[in-house]
């Protein structure tokens, strides 16, 4: 009906139109108006004459942006719902999501027998996830399970153009292809909007309307008309809008970013946007930096601002390398490094700061080289990588002794002397820990003067000087409450627990260390939440509670390994050690106390006294019982594993024990199967369909570990495929 009418009202002919709204006039009824936007000014114009002259017509119009008439309400059609692409979903959990069940009944409408398995269940989440619930894009790449698995559709969602093709020959052809409905939408755009569309795809994850007006710039495009563009683009479904603190936040569908993309790069504009963005964005990191490296109360919102933007971080470092931009790049790494190692992406910091050294650039600018060196350094210790460490700040230390900003000499001071204390050079941490105080006090910084007095008093706890230690931790803790930096009162009360632990204060120790746990979960930092879980996992051995102290260390040696972080994983082995000896698990309890000490052998690290002696409290005892034969042969079994090895080692110590009348049960499954612990873990992801790359993931450790597990599984139990063991874990009840 809308399309006869409009045609009469071009011929300048009101007649029918007349007719119509006087019939409607004396009725209730709603009408549907489909697509305005492909006549939206002519379709506004009727739906407005219809509502003034019949007062009981509803109108429901469908438009990819509004009408803007008297009366309307816009409601923005969401796109479907999404699986979480981080976690697993089984496939009876995947059908709660409107992505899901569309990409399903799109496929089974080309192949009828299709239907998601725990196999394909990851892939089929994960291919909604990525499309972000775009209901076109899902049916397109539906449509492919005719010729492709679910696992090579994602594959080939990084090409989404050459992918999302082939919709059915009946619907109009803009709707035939993704390419095609982008190509229409991208038409309907007048120059200017054209301009901005295309120029947003260099952002990654999202933007300010700041941003916006910064990165859009140029080419005709002024800063005031910005606004105005993007919110037309809004107006036309291209750009989406959520509202974040109070804030707009922008972002781009990822079929729709792939599309502006390739628009960009088309026009010529793509290297003089991308310089405009990481301008932009390292001007915005740098706005930051003060309070996310030297700390204070705004340490929080400083990191919480800086990690929202990550992406586009990200990104700007990216286009540093591919261009060269060794000045850029560089300030970017300054501002915003302390990400890395809050939120313990410790192996992607280094990743980004080793790839800058390469820049031919980079030695012209030897201060900004010498701070950057410096945080690599802070990376790789963290990592158990003293060597590479020590070497980055000998050389880095003598230019930053010469600059003028005080944070990155501290920082460096408290490396090296974090470093030579792991080392067993105990004077030399002593003599780093106290140029750091003597530098924090002059600059006034009390941040990091709390940072240095606690280190005095960890070199103290070293040492065994209870007394020293404690006044030093508690005075730490006083200078960080009053500084304001809740990261730095969490290390203070990480600090106090431990000395009290060792001095035998279990409800002193227990009490901060759960304020540290708090903290440690409440701000995201995940290096000290891994130490502070072993330091429960310590009180909790002492306290006899031993069902805490395996869900504390369990986590922790999770932590540590996925961090990366080895002289912590080396402690968290031997704190399960001697959690395995109190439970009579002698030669595993060795092997274990093996594997840390080849962990610190292979890293340098020194066994500390205190560790030492808590050490000795279990091992002489079972030394003796089992004999120096026995004993030997553990502990060489245990200093020859590897990582992966020693995790599943830890994990099979930490498994609760059987209770009595669950005990023949068990143990008859056991002997049918044959399987560790960590193997019948494995067998339960495999009942899942999940391929060896996402086992690795989940279980944080290499593919080639799955992959052997999955050979030792097949051994054992006689099977021929990895579908067998799925089935074989589902029938004995078996979950992840």
């Amino acid at each position: 009906m809308a399309a006869s009418v409009l045609g009469v009202r071009e011929r300048s002919d009101r007649s029918l139109l007349d007719v119509i709204v006087a019939h409607l006039a004396r009725r209730q009824v709603m009408l549907v108006l489909d697509n305005c936007e492909h006549l939206v000014k002519a379709c506004a114009e009727l739906a407005d004459t219809l509502l003034h002259g019949s007062p009981g017509v509803r109108l429901l119009a469908t438009s990819r942006e509004a009408l803007h008439i008297p009366g309307e309400r816009a409601w923005r059609v969401p796109s479907l719902a999404i699986p979480d692409p981080h976690s697993i979903v089984p496939p009876d959990e995947l059908a709660r999501f409107a992505s899901a069940q569309l990409f399903v009944e799109r496929a089974q409408a080309v192949q009828s027998n299709f239907d998601v398995t725990p196999r394909s269940a990851p892939a089929v989440a994960a291919i909604c996830a990525r499309l972000e619930g775009l209901p076109l894009a899902i049916e397109l790449a539906a449509a492919w399970v005719r010729a492709l698995g679910a696992e090579q559709i994602l594959e080939r969602l990084d090409d989404a153009f050459g992918l999302l093709v082939g919709g059915s020959r009946l619907a109009p052809s803009r709707h035939q292809t993704m390419r095609a409905t982008l190509d229409w939408s991208y038409g309907m755009l007048a120059p200017s909007e054209q301009i901005v569309f295309q120029r947003l795809a260099v952002f990654g994850g999202g933007w300010s309307l700041e941003a916006a007006e910064e990165v859009c710039l140029g080419g005709g495009v002024g800063r005031q008309e910005v606004l105005g563009l993007l919110t037309r683009l809004v107006d036309m479904s291209l750009v989406q809008v959520d509202e974040r603190d109070g804030r707009a936040r922008y972002r781009l569908l990822e079929p729709v970013r792939q599309y502006a993309y390739e628009r960009l790069g088309a026009s010529g504009e793509l290297d003089a946007v991308r310089r405009l963005h990481a301008t932009w964005y390292e001007r915005f990191a740098e706005r930051w930096e003060t309070n996310a490296n030297v700390g204070g109360p705004g340490r929080e919102a400083a990191l919480a601002a800086l990690e929202h933007e990550l992406d586009n971080l990200r990104t700007a470092l990216r286009w540093c390398f591919d261009l060269g931009d060794a000045l850029t790049g560089l300030r970017l790494a300054r501002a915003h490094w302390n990400i890395w190692v809050i939120r313990g992406a410790l192996t992607e910091g280094r990743a980004w700061l080793t790839e800058l050294a390469t820049l031919p650039d980079t030695a012209n600018y030897p201060a900004l080289r010498a701070v950057v060196q410096s945080l690599e350094s802070t990376l790789a210790w963290r990592q158990g990588d003293y060597a590479r460490a020590l070497e980055l700040q000998k050389e880095a230390l003598p230019l930053l002794r010469q600059a003028h900003d005080a944070w990155p000499l501290l920082a460096a001071l408290a490396d090296l002397g974090w470093i030579a204390l792991y080392l067993g050079d105990y004077r030399a941490a002593q003599a780093h820990f106290d140029e750091m105080l003597a530098v924090a006090r002059a600059a006034g910084d009390r941040v990091h003067e709390a940072i240095a007095v606690r280190a005095q008093g960890q070199l103290a706890l070293t040492q065994e000087d209870y007394a020293a230690a404690y006044a030093l931790c508690e005075a730490s803790l006083a200078l960080a409450r009053t500084a304001g930096d809740t990261r730095v009162v969490s290390f203070s009360l990480a600090s106090v627990a431990e000395v009290a632990l060792r001095r035998g204060d279990l409800a002193t120790a227990r009490r901060f260390v759960e304020e540290c746990v708090t903290l440690c979960r409440q701000i995201g930092e995940r290096f000290l939440l891994a130490h502070s879980l072993e330091l429960v996992g310590q009180v909790a051995i002492a306290d006899k509670d031993n069902v805490r102290a395996r869900a504390a260390l369990r986590e922790s040696l999770h932590l540590h390994h996925e961090l990366g972080n080895r002289a912590g994983f080396a402690d968290t082995l031997e704190s399960i050690a001697a959690l395995a000896a109190t439970e009579a698990q002698s030669e595993r309890a060795i092997k274990l106390a093996g594997a840390a000490a080849g962990t610190r052998g292979q890293i340098g690290a020194a066994l500390l006294p205190m560790r030492r002696a808590m050490l000795d409290r279990w091992l002489i005892p079972l030394r003796r019982a089992l004999g120096a034969e026995t004993t030997t042969l553990a502990w060489k079994t245990g200093v020859d594993l590897n990582d992966e090895q020693a995790v599943d080692l830890a994990l099979d110590a930490t498994e609760a024990p059987v209770a009595p009348s669950d005990w023949t049960a068990e143990r008859s499954a056991q002997q049918a199967a044959g399987l560790s612990p960590r193997e019948r873990e494995v067998a339960a992801l495999l009942a899942l369909g999940l391929t060896n790359r996402q086992i690795a993931q989940r279980l944080v450790v290499t593919e080639r570990t799955v992959g052997a597990h999955v050979e030792h599984i097949l051994d054992k139990l006689g099977f021929a495929s990895r579908h067998q063991v799925g089935a074989w874990a589902d029938e004995h009840g078996l979950r992840a």
